[in-house]
């Protein structure tokens, strides 16, 4: 059987969209966390939410404007 026929050759990689899309999904529902080394823009959205989550722990939430003043 010629290669570009075989199907080792032809599937090799994983499913890597319905993977990635899953474990977007799982981590939407906060079923599954630090999935960076599946899909690599994650990593920095985990390292965000938990340094929200540290942040809010020492009492130094995010601070948002006054929208009830107007200039």
């Amino acid at each position: 059987m010629p290669k570009y026929k075989d199907p080792e050759i032809i599937n090799y990689y994983p499913k890597h969209p319905e993977a990635s899309l899953l474990l977007v999904r799982l981590r939407e529902h906060g079923l599954f966390r630090l999935v960076s080394f599946f899909i690599p823009g994650d990593y920095h959205a985990d390292f965000k939410e938990e340094f929200a989550a540290q942040r809010a722990a020492r009492g130094k939430g995010r601070k948002k404007p006054d929208s009830t003043t107007k200039e």
